[in-house]
C-alpha cells in the first residue's frame, strides 16, 4: 500500500523488519555465555571508542548496515574525523558518531555525505542554530532537526511537522506559502537577538538554511531510527572485537545451511576475517566437531558435521 493513501485515510502503515542479524547476535552471546544483549546491558560499554577504532582500522565486514559502505565507514570512522568531530563536541558518543554515519550513507544524502563524513564543521554564527544542530557539528541530517529549525523561528511543534512533512513530499502550494514565513521570522529572531549582527550575513544565513531545509527532505533520517540500528552496528562490532571466535561461529553457523551465491559471499567474508584475526577454521573431525560450527578451547573452529549428506543433528551431536 502507498504510504500517502494510508495516511490520507487516517491509516497507520507499519514497516515490520526481521533482522537475521539479530539472531546472529543472540546465537553469538549464547556461545560467549553473556546474558541477553540489549541497549541497557551492563557488561558492554557503549562508550568504547576503540570499538570505533576497530572498524576504521580493520574492515566493515559483518557489520550491521556498515559492511556494504566500507569506503564511506572508514572515511567518517577514521582518527582525522574523529578527533575533529571530539573536538567540536567532546561529549559525542560512539552510538551518535554510528547515527550520524547511518544518516549519511542514505542514498538521497549525497549533498552532505562528503562534507559530514570528513567531519566538516558548518558554523552559521547564530549560537540558537548551532545548538540544533550541534550533534551532526552543524550540518541538518535528521528529521527531529528540520522540526526544531522551525520551531526555532517561531512555529508550533504540530505546525513544524506539518511543514516538514509537506516540504518532504514536495508540496509546492505549502513550500511557497511556509517557506517564505520561515525565511521572515528566522530572521526576525536573528535580529532581535543580535542586534549587533551583520544584516546581509543574517539574510544570507536564513536564505541558506531554507535551502538546507527543503534539501534535506530528499535524506533527512529519523534520529530515533537511526540510534536503534546504530546500537545494533555497535554491538555486532563489539562481538566482532571482544569475541571473534564466538561471532564467527555464530556467523558459520547461520550462513552455512541451504547455500546459495548470497550465503557463499558471506561465508567468504567469515573466512577473510577469520584469517585477519589468527583463527583457524578446519573441517569436521570425530571427537570435536558437533552438528553446527563449534570451537574448542584451543581457538580452532571446527565445521558442522551436520553438513554431511545423510547425517542428522542428533547423530552429529553424539559422534
Amino acid at each position: 500500500w502507498d504510504m500517502g493513501i494510508v495516511e490520507e485515510n487516517s491509516y497507520v502503515k507499519l514497516d515490520i523488519l526481521g533482522l537475521i542479524n539479530w539472531e546472529w547476535v543472540t546465537n553469538a552471546v549464547e556461545l560467549a555465555g553473556l546474558p541477553r544483549m540489549y541497549s541497557q546491558s551492563d557488561y558492554i560499554d557503549y562508550e568504547d571508542w576503540s570499538v570505533i577504532e576497530d572498524i576504521a582500522t580493520n574492515s566493515t565486514g559483518t557489520i550491521f548496515q556498515l559492511e556494504a559502505q566500507p569506503e564511506a565507514t572508514q572515511a567518517m570512522l577514521s582518527p582525522e574525523t574523529i578527533r575533529r568531530v571530539r573536538e567540536y563536541n567532546p561529549d559525542i558518543t560512539p552510538i551518535q558518531v554510528l547515527s550520524i554515519l547511518t544518516a549519511a550513507i542514505r542514498p538521497g544524502a549525497k549533498e552532505i555525505r562528503d562534507d559530514v563524513i570528513s567531519g566538516k564543521y558548518m558554523d552559521y554564527h547564530i549560537p540558537e542554530i548551532q545548538e540544533v544542530m550541534k550533534l551532526s557539528y552543524g550540518h541538518l541530517v535528521f528529521q527531529e532537526q528540520q522540526i526544531e529549525l522551525i520551531q526555532l523561528a517561531g512555529f508550533t511543534g504540530g505546525e513544524a511537522d506539518v511543514i516538514r512533512r509537506a516540504v518532504g513530499k514536495k508540496k509546492k502550494d505549502v513550500i511557497d506559502n511556509w517557506i517564505p514565513e520561515f525565511k521572515d521570522k528566522l530572521y526576525d529572531l536573528i535580529i532581535t537577538n543580535h542586534p549587533d549582527a551583520d544584516k546581509d550575513n543574517a539574510k544570507n544565513v536564513v536564505e541558506l538554511l531554507s535551502k538546507n531545509l527543503v534539501d534535506s527532505a530528499d535524506y533527512a533520517f529519523n534520529l530515533a531510527h537511526s540510534v536503534v540500528y546504530s546500537t545494533v552496528s555497535y554491538q555486532t562490532a563489539w562481538l566482532r572485537k571482544y569475541h571473534p571466535l564466538e561471532w564467527l561461529t555464530a556467523g558459520y553457523r547461520l550462513w552455512s545451511e541451504d547455500m546459495n551465491e548470497s550465503k557463499r559471499q558471506k561465508i567468504a567474508t567469515l573466512n577473510k576475517l577469520a584469517k585477519d584475526r589468527g583463527i583457524k577454521i578446519d573441517r569436521a573431525k570425530y571427537r570435536k566437531s558437533k552438528a553446527h560450527h563449534f570451537f574448542d578451547s584451543t581457538g580452532v573452529i571446527y565445521e558442522g558435521i551436520k553438513q554431511i549428506k545423510g547425517m542428522n543433528e542428533k547423530v552429529a551431536d553424539y559422534l
